[in-house]
């Protein structure tokens, strides 16, 4: 009897691990998505950044204009 209960008892015990295990992964991954979509957009705006430079060293005009589904870079020299 005692053999059955813990047996039982861990096996119990595993299913926690493996629920807590899969939260944390699925965490991690969230946070792993979010840092690249943070990296993603400072690369954008130091890209962007360089533009406006180079329409200010030649004299050019630097716009980005946008709506609710995407934008445009639009450099004129």
């Amino acid at each position: 009897m005692a053999y059955l209960f813990l047996s039982v008892g861990l096996i119990f015990i595993n299913i926690l691990v493996i629920k807590l295990m899969q939260g944390i992964l699925e965490k991690e991954e969230l946070l792993r998505e979010s840092a690249l979509a943070g990296q993603k957009k400072e690369s954008q705006l130091a890209h962007y950044r360089d533009m406006q430079a180079v329409a200010d060293k030649y004299g050019g005009d630097f716009a980005v204009p946008c709506d609710a589904e995407k934008f445009q870079a639009v450099v004129m020299l």
